[in-house]
């Protein structure tokens, strides 16, 4: 969030926009994110929840955004147009998001709306 590490992507992204500096993004790379609050909610449920317990599963979003995504939105938020160029990389794959998955989700209230990253944004860096 805002006064966080400057080395996370977002905050890094926020300031060369700002800067308008260029950006070098990875064509391949993709990533999701989630809310503190989001993740708050979703470890209480976990830890009172007897069939979680001692069971792996990944911690996955339905909202996938690519390191370009990402910058385009940044930019638009901050009404400044990024300068980036991209570079090829291998895609980032992420496992199918597995039924439990999403009724954690659901039972925890965390959005899962196309406008996911513009919301976390707005709340914690913009």
């Amino acid at each position: 969030g805002k006064g966080g590490n400057p080395l996370n992507s977002i905050n890094y992204f926020i300031q060369k926009i700002k800067l308008q500096e260029q950006i070098t993004v990875w064509d391949g790379a993709y990533r999701m994110f989630f809310g503190v609050d989001d993740m708050v909610r979703i470890l209480f449920y976990l830890l009172q929840k007897q069939d979680t317990h001692n069971v792996t599963f990944d911690m996955l979003h339905p909202q996938i955004y690519s390191s370009e995504e990402v910058v385009q939105i940044i930019g638009r938020m901050l009404n400044i147009t990024p300068i980036y160029s991209k570079v090829p990389s291998v895609k980032t794959e992420f496992p199918p998001m597995s039924h439990m998955m999403s009724t954690i989700l659901s039972n925890c209230n965390v959005s899962t709306e196309n406008n996911y990253l513009e919301h976390l944004l707005t709340r914690y860096h913009i």
